[in-house]
Protein backbone atom coordinates (compact mmCIF):
# COMPACT_ATOMS: atom_id res chain seq x y z
CA UNK A 1 0.00 0.00 0.00
CA UNK A 2 2.84 2.62 0.52
CA UNK A 3 4.67 1.76 -2.87
CA UNK A 4 1.04 2.81 -4.36
CA UNK A 5 0.59 5.99 -2.16
CA UNK A 6 4.33 6.91 -3.32
CA UNK A 7 3.33 7.87 -6.97
CA UNK A 8 1.32 10.50 -7.89
CA UNK A 9 -0.42 10.17 -11.21
CA UNK A 10 -4.06 12.56 -11.52
CA UNK A 11 -7.22 10.73 -11.33
CA UNK A 12 -5.50 7.45 -10.31
CA UNK A 13 -8.30 5.30 -8.81
CA UNK A 14 -7.16 2.82 -6.04
CA UNK A 15 -9.13 -0.16 -4.75
CA UNK A 16 -8.32 -2.94 -1.98
CA UNK A 17 -9.91 -5.72 -1.26
CA UNK A 18 -9.79 -8.07 2.47
CA UNK A 19 -9.64 -11.71 0.37
CA UNK A 20 -10.60 -12.71 4.11
CA UNK A 21 -14.06 -11.18 3.48
CA UNK A 22 -14.56 -13.39 0.75
CA UNK A 23 -15.67 -12.08 -3.19
CA UNK A 24 -15.56 -8.33 -4.19
CA UNK A 25 -18.76 -7.52 -4.92
CA UNK A 26 -16.76 -4.14 -6.79
CA UNK A 27 -16.16 -4.82 -10.31
CA UNK A 28 -12.96 -3.15 -10.46
CA UNK A 29 -11.68 -5.75 -8.25
CA UNK A 30 -13.78 -8.86 -9.27
CA UNK A 31 -11.76 -11.93 -10.11
CA UNK A 32 -8.34 -9.89 -9.10
CA UNK A 33 -6.61 -12.73 -6.92
CA UNK A 34 -3.26 -12.82 -4.60
CA UNK A 35 0.03 -14.52 -5.54
CA UNK A 36 0.38 -17.24 -3.64
CA UNK A 37 -1.13 -16.57 -0.68
CA UNK A 38 0.60 -12.69 -1.02
CA UNK A 39 -1.19 -9.66 -1.73
CA UNK A 40 -0.91 -8.26 -5.35
CA UNK A 41 -1.12 -5.05 -6.82
CA UNK A 42 -3.02 -5.38 -9.78
CA UNK A 43 -2.67 -2.36 -12.80
CA UNK A 44 -5.41 -1.23 -15.36
CA UNK A 45 -6.07 0.65 -17.77
CA UNK A 46 -8.59 1.10 -20.73
CA UNK A 47 -10.26 -2.41 -19.12
CA UNK A 48 -7.03 -4.13 -19.82
CA UNK A 49 -4.87 -5.42 -17.00
CA UNK A 50 -1.23 -5.91 -16.85
CA UNK A 51 0.29 -8.76 -14.93
CA UNK A 52 -0.04 -8.77 -11.23
CA UNK A 53 2.93 -8.32 -9.10
CA UNK A 54 3.49 -9.03 -5.58
CA UNK A 55 7.24 -6.94 -5.56
CA UNK A 56 6.77 -3.63 -4.04
CA UNK A 57 9.64 -3.02 -6.28
CA UNK A 58 8.05 -2.57 -9.02
CA UNK A 59 4.64 -1.23 -8.21
CA UNK A 60 5.87 2.39 -9.27
CA UNK A 61 7.35 1.44 -13.09
CA UNK A 62 4.33 -0.61 -13.31
CA UNK A 63 1.86 2.85 -12.54
CA UNK A 64 4.33 4.72 -14.72
CA UNK A 65 3.84 2.48 -17.70
CA UNK A 66 0.54 3.21 -17.45
CA UNK A 67 0.50 6.94 -17.92
CA UNK A 68 2.39 6.93 -21.28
Amino acid sequence: AHAVADVFIPHLVVGHHDPDAGESVMPLLAHKQAIAGVPALHVCRDHSCQRPTSDPGEVASLILATTS
